[in-house]
């Protein structure tokens, strides 16, 4: 199937249902955390990372089709797509694992004080 909006829509579909699993993955972690104290670290566990790449990979083909409706090649467009996903994913899992740090040693900083 070589239609873009196909692929837009497929990976619009895989990063909302990769997303919400990654978000229930999260809601269970912090109840676990605040009825049974048990900690949310380490993060780095096969559910959690496989959601994760699964939303970026959704993304991944979101900017490919989205660039190859706009004339780019698609080879350049997955080149371009990889990059951005890759350095987006890595970024927002050290955010993620940085706030979930703070949660459990109860030092949750304000919004204000990140900017």
């Amino acid at each position: 199937i070589e239609d873009p909006i196909f692929w837009l829509s497929c990976g619009a579909f895989i990063c909302l249902m990769s997303g919400f699993i990654f978000a229930d993955i999260m809601k269970s972690k912090l109840n676990n955390w605040t009825t049974k104290k048990i900690s949310p670290l380490p993060l780095e566990d096969p559910r959690t990372i496989s959601s994760w790449f699964t939303f970026f990979t959704g993304l991944t083909m979101i900017f490919v089709s989205a660039l190859s409706i706009i004339n780019f090649s698609i080879v350049k467009s997955f080149i371009f797509s990889l990059i951005i996903s890759i350095l987006f994913g890595v970024s927002m899992w050290k955010a993620i694992k940085d706030l979930w740090v703070q949660v459990e040693a109860g030092t949750v900083k304000e919004i204000d004080d990140f900017f």
